[in-house]
Parts: C-alpha cells; sequence; structure tokens
C-alpha cells in the first residue's frame, strides 16, 4: 500500500484498522460524491463531453499536494 496516491491517513480506511463507524462514513461520502443523485453520471458525462477540461483537472489533481484536502474530507465525514 506504499504509494503516492493513497495519503499515510487514508492508510487507516484502505486497510480496516479504524472502527467500523468511521469506515461507514467515509464509505458514505464518497458514495455522494461519485454515485448519488447522478454524480457518477455527471462525472462520466463530463469526462466525455469536455474531454480537454477533464485532462486539465487529472493534471492538477496529479501535480498538487492532496494532503489538506484528504484531512479537509475527513473532517466533512466525522472522521478526526
Amino acid at each position: 500500500m506504499e504509494h503516492s496516491r493513497y495519503p499515510s491517513n487514508s492508510r487507516k480506511v484502505l486497510l480496516r484498522s479504524c472502527p467500523a463507524e468511521q469506515q461507514i462514513r467515509i464509505l458514505n461520502f464518497i458514495a455522494d460524491l461519485t454515485a448519488r443523485y447522478y454524480g457518477g453520471y455527471q462525472a462520466v458525462l463530463a469526462t466525455h463531453a469536455e474531454g480537454f477540461l477533464e485532462a486539465l483537472k487529472m493534471q492538477i489533481a496529479r501535480s498538487s499536494d492532496s494532503s489538506a484536502a484528504v484531512n479537509y474530507v475527513f473532517r466533512l465525514a466525522g472522521i478526526e
């Protein structure tokens, strides 16, 4: 699991070494962002309809430090 794509604080969720309540909270948060209420449909639509903009967003995401964003998501999901 040593990979730059996975921040160190996400290892607890990925390796299931955290309480079940935290796992459920983060999974629900991810589902809200990606699958529920056509979130997944909109993401696919944006990828195919606006390929250049999506590629630009992916490049920005790859070249930026995501640790602050990951910590923010954990706070929003109620995981401290």
